[in-house]
């Protein structure tokens, strides 16, 4: 059988080729190298030097999304501080480019602020999970206050520890009451004695853990009385408050869907490259299975 008119036997995507092109990977647009942003959301896009090239990214060292024709990724609930995007392309036959780096800082909370460290987690029915409670970007914080409130059909609070924030020089306050019937958790957190009169940076207050019951999508939220304190019991203006949230487990992609890192992408179409035997390499632009198989 004769093959197609176009179909080209000296293919630059073959490695046997003499002029083989090895593939490349380039980011085309999103936070650069270095470079601070002030949103918790980052989107990234990136090609190849051919069309039909698949690509797999990584964020923070954990794979994201594995080889697939995506071109475009939307990073949402990022938490505060440094992270690393990668990304990685390859040919159909499997021949990979260098992998692209980007470092990048969000600084996207405005101080004094309480919030969950993470802001997401993705998490199975039954599964447990944990959040640290920080105080971001206080001064001479000495005491703070807060109830959490969660849908108790959804989430169980399974315990509550005193954070990282206190020294070991120094004696606290540490009260909390879990009341999962009411759905509720109320915290008193204070500093005593020591060296200095407060704290002053950012800081876990306290450690909290959880169980989902359920597949359904939760939050742990403020319920809008958190204070914090100084020295004399002076009030410390709250700026920013970000709860928590529970994602669903992950449930597969397809065009133009968020999955569970609560990423949004969009997937270009793509040719199939089938191998024509020997070291040849074509597109399966064609229906006929005697040539493409």
């Amino acid at each position: 059988m004769d093959p197609p008119e176009d179909f080209e036997l000296d293919n630059q995507y073959d490695p046997q080729n003499p002029n083989y092109i090895s593939p490349v990977t380039t980011i085309a647009s999103g936070p650069t190298e270095g470079e601070t942003i002030s949103t918790s959301n980052a989107t990234f896009t990136w090609g190849g030097n051919d069309e039909t090239m698949e690509f797999r990214i990584h964020f923070d060292g954990a794979l994201v999304q594995d080889w697939i024709g995506l071109e475009t990724y939307t990073f949402n609930y990022i938490d505060e501080g440094g992270h690393a995007f990668s990304v990685q392309g390859r040919y159909a036959n499997e021949d990979t480019s260098l992998t692209v780096h980007i470092n990048f800082i969000v600084d996207a909370v405005e101080g004094p602020a309480l919030i969950f460290l993470p802001r997401r987690h993705i998490a199975t029915q039954g599964q447990s999970v944990s959040f640290e409670i920080i105080a971001e970007e206080v001064d001479d914080l000495t005491a703070t206050e807060f109830v959490l409130r969660f849908d108790n059909n959804f989430v169980t609070i399974d315990s509550i520890n005193a954070g990282s924030m206190f020294k070991l020089n120094q004696d606290f306050i540490f009260y909390h009451k879990i009341d999962n019937a009411t759905g509720s958790a109320d915290l008193l957190i204070g500093l005593l004695g020591g060296n200095e009169p407060g704290f002053s940076g950012t800081g876990s207050l306290a450690k909290i853990y959880l169980t989902k019951k359920t597949t359904t999508e939760t939050t742990i939220i403020f319920d809008g009385s958190e204070t914090f304190r100084g020295p004399l019991n002076k009030i410390i203006q709250i700026n920013t408050t970000i709860g928590g949230l529970i994602s669903n487990e992950y449930k597969g992609v397809s065009h133009e869907e968020t999955n569970t890192h609560n990423c949004h992408f969009t997937i270009r179409p793509r040719f199939r490259r089938n191998n024509c035997g020997g070291s040849k390499w074509c597109r399966g632009l064609y229906n006929n299975p005697d040539w493409v198989k």
